[in-house]
């Protein structure tokens, strides 16, 4: 079964727009909870992403803007891409996060590492045969190797 992306997106993103600050974007993240703010320009077109570990330092400087750090390489998706395909995407990348889109290129969503972890963990959980399924793969050092292994075993 293929698994699109819209499934595992959160919607209603946070972004930020560009000439924030920097110790804005992060105090908006702590309180949101969250770990990617898309910087958005004043035609609401995304020009860059920011994320938590970008701004782990910030702390103290308060007049740096968003786009002295941000990765102006931004990473989407269709809704309908399959979960697979959106994964080896952000590995190929080393992107932790990956916006959603329609057909029409407007943004739906964001989709991180986290979510993809909480959707295997889920799959993880299920019981079939009233056997806990398992997966093992004792060759896998690397998270391009256990990709590759979850890719073979249809997830």
């Amino acid at each position: 079964m293929i698994t699109p992306i819209k499934q595992l997106m959160t919607e209603n993103i946070v972004s930020v727009p560009v000439g924030s600050k920097l110790f804005d974007a992060y105090e908006m993240m702590k309180s949101k909870r969250i770990r990617h703010l898309p910087v958005i320009d004043t035609a609401d077109q995304v020009v860059g992403i920011i994320s938590q570990k970008d701004l782990n330092f910030v702390g103290k400087l308060k007049t740096l803007t968003v786009e002295s750090m941000m990765s102006p390489s931004v990473e989407y998706v269709q809704f309908d891409t399959s979960l697979r395909k959106t994964i080896l995407r952000m590995l190929e990348k080393k992107s932790s996060s990956i916006l959603v889109t329609d057909q029409k290129n407007n943004i739906l969503g964001i989709v991180t590492i986290d979510d993809v972890l909480w959707h295997l963990a889920h799959l993880l959980s299920f019981e079939t045969d009233e056997k806990l399924w398992k997966l093992n793969f004792p060759d896998v050092q690397t998270i391009g190797a256990f990709a590759n292994s979850l890719s073979a075993a249809g997830i």
